[in-house]
């Protein structure tokens, strides 16, 4: 199990006790005092989780994943260097979705604060916008034909798959027989 997983087992874990703990009538002052250590030890990691997704995870991705042309870069190292040009569509549905969501979550809050986050960056929401808008477009690019001068497809745009892999222009790289990357194609759309 990866760190981030056991993290919001254990999150999970400590609401579900919580939870029970303060619609049980029966339970002891002990059992409060211990649902109310875990509730306040569970907002001290939603708290560190906060500050870790707008302070480092947003930062890097936007800094290093968007390309200005060609939806996001998939393969990145841990220092942000592009490691291979391919674009999994997959995850530049994702990508759309996050930034779309994340941007909705900013402007929903006039001062740019997210959740006691008040110094995330004004350009944040504007950043996230355009990086959602510019993963959207090279989907749809890709969705009409892209590099390929539509010969992977029908006629019409209706007509050409959503694949599952392009190269950075777009080209057809690979097309999966399942669903799995139409779901986040379509959730970034949606979003």
């Amino acid at each position: 199990m990866t760190t981030i997983a056991a993290c919001v087992f254990g999150a999970v874990s400590a609401a579900a006790v919580t939870a029970h703990a303060l619609r049980t009538k029966s339970s002891t002052r002990g059992d409060r005092r211990r649902a109310a250590l875990q509730r306040k030890q569970l907002e001290e990691m939603v708290a560190d989780w906060r500050r870790e997704l707008w302070h480092s995870v947003v930062p890097f991705w936007l800094t290093h994943a968007v390309d200005e042309k060609h939806g996001f870069h998939t393969c990145l190292d841990r220092n942000g260097d592009v490691l291979d040009d391919t674009r999994y569509h997959w995850l530049q549905g994702r990508a759309v979705w996050t930034c779309s969501r994340l941007f909705r979550r900013l402007k929903a809050d006039a001062d740019h604060t997210v959740h006691g986050s008040d110094d995330v960056r004004r350009g944040e929401a504007e950043r996230l916008l355009k990086a959602a808008h510019n993963g959207a477009m090279f989907l749809k690019f890709c969705k009409e034909g892209g590099g390929d001068g539509g010969q992977h497809g029908g006629d019409d745009a209706a007509g050409h798959p959503i694949y599952f892999s392009t190269t950075r222009d777009g080209w057809p790289l690979h097309i999966q027989r399942k669903p799995y990357t139409a779901v986040f194609y379509v959730f970034g759309c949606l979003e």
